[in-house]
């Protein structure tokens, strides 16, 4: 599916054509959303950071944090992640370097000055022409389509049906995360039932 299609399908369901200035707000609040909520395959990502007196930027896309792997004396180790105060705590304590890293807005530090390697969920792609699609809507059109249901039921003050695409798109990301979830344990591709 790509956004025109998934903009034509929006407009059948909600019985209106006069949306179409409001468009891009209902899908850039929908994409928000899903950043938000889902925790899917075909989000995760993985950015190699340089480091520049132990703190990179995090990529524009970051979600979430997966895991943190930085090169030590035998190949790559996990770092863990530890809040702001105690990773403040452990570098006062280990100022020559520690395996830990924590996130301060954008920005990624660790507790060696060392690349590293940051495995993570992004945001699925910005949607702005028609023929535009990201790995979400892809593999998981219902979410969208439900997710952006809900900010169009809303700005219509159709609140009935707001809750009813609320409780559909919930229901569909509990599947997405859930088939998801069973792939990562059994490694076969995730697959929707249809309901």
């Amino acid at each position: 599916m790509n956004y025109g299609q998934l903009k034509t399908l929006v407009e059948f369901y909600i019985h209106r054509n006069d949306l179409a200035a409001l468009w891009d707000s209902f899908t850039e609040q929908a994409r928000e959303r899903i950043g938000k909520d889902a925790r899917l395959l075909a989000m995760e990502s993985k950015a190699v950071i340089t480091l520049t007196d132990k703190a990179g930027a995090l990529p524009a896309d970051f979600a979430e944090a997966r895991s943190v792997m930085q090169a030590a004396t035998f190949g790559k180790e996990a770092l863990q992640y530890l809040d702001r105060q105690a990773f403040e705590n452990r570098a006062r304590t280990f100022s020559s370097g520690f395996s830990a890293y924590t996130i301060d807005g954008l920005t990624i530090e660790a507790g060696k000055a060392a690349d590293i390697d940051l495995y993570y969920y992004a945001k699925p792609a910005a949607l702005v022409a028609d023929g535009d699609t990201n790995t979400v809507l892809t593999a998981y059109p219902n979410l969208y389509v439900f997710a952006v249901l809900m900010y169009a039921h809303n700005a219509v003050q159709d609140y009935e049906s707001e809750q009813v695409a609320t409780d559909r798109y919930l229901s569909e990301l509990t599947a997405a995360n859930d088939a998801d979830e069973m792939a990562r344990r059994s490694g076969d591709a995730p697959t929707m039932i249809a309901r």
